[in-house]
C-alpha cells in the first residue's frame, strides 16, 4: 500500500503536466464552406474526390492547409488553398472561368 499511493501520485503528476495529452477548446475542428459561379461545380480536396459539388458545407474539419479545386465541363479548373483555423468557418467563393 505505501508503494501503491506514491506511484498513483507520481503518475496522476506526469499525465496531468503534460500538454498534449488532453485536446483544449482551442485544438477543436474548424469548417469551411465552397461555392463557385456557376454552381455545381466538382469539388477535390488535396487531390481526393469527394463526390459534392458546389455549394458544400464541410464540418468538423481538422485545422491545417487544404488543396480544394473546383472542376466544370467547359471552365479551367481551378485550385485554391483553404487554410481551416480551429473553432472557425472559412467561406470560399471560386469565380471559374469559361474555357473559348
Amino acid at each position: 500500500m505505501k508503494v501503491i499511493f506514491p506511484l498513483v501520485a507520481l503518475l496522476f503528476l506526469f499525465f496531468g503536466c503534460r500538454e498534449d495529452i488532453f485536446t483544449s477548446p482551442e485544438e477543436g475542428p474548424g469548417s469551411f464552406t465552397v461555392s463557385s459561379s456557376p454552381q455545381g461545380a466538382e469539388i477535390f480536396i488535396n487531390n481526393k474526390i469527394t463526390n459534392t459539388i458546389t455549394p458544400k458545407d464541410f464540418d468538423d474539419v481538422s485545422p491545417g492547409n487544404y488543396n480544394v479545386t473546383l472542376t466544370r465541363e467547359g471552365f479551367f479548373d481551378t485550385t485554391v488553398v483553404v487554410r481551416v483555423e480551429s473553432g472557425k468557418r472559412k467561406i470560399i467563393n471560386v469565380s471559374l472561368q469559361f474555357i473559348n
